[in-house]
């Protein structure tokens, strides 16, 4: 977040020195608006990224232990790989961990 302070102390400058209404007020509020928008998406983008990797996990989990893993494992697993959660996946999902695990599992067995 340092762009956003970097902009919001010109902003502050900018105000001091040309008031409130300016038209340079108006430009640098521009500019942070812009920059919380992208970085709100930005934030979504590696959101997704993040689940979309933890799925892939949980089915090379699932494949090569034949088995789903329990909540409690799944977090250690996700823990030494950089996945997300058992309850954040759940979330996301919007089934729940088991529920998604189940499904996951019927997929490969229906794909081999």
């Amino acid at each position: 977040m340092v762009v956003e302070e970097m902009l919001k102390q010109e902003l502050d400058r900018v105000i001091e020195e040309y008031g409130l209404d300016s038209e340079e007020a108006y430009e640098i509020t521009i500019r942070i608006e812009e920059f919380l928008k992208n970085e709100e998406l930005k934030r979504k983008l590696e959101s997704k990224n993040y689940y979309q990797n933890s799925i892939k996990g949980l089915m090379e989990y699932i494949k090569n232990n034949e088995q789903n893993p329990s909540e409690q494992r799944w977090n250690r697993y996700a823990i030494e790989h950089g996945y997300l959660s058992a309850k954040v996946i759940g979330y996301l999902s919007g089934k729940g961990f088991n529920k998604l695990c189940k499904q996951k599992r019927k997929e490969q067995i229906q794909g081999e």
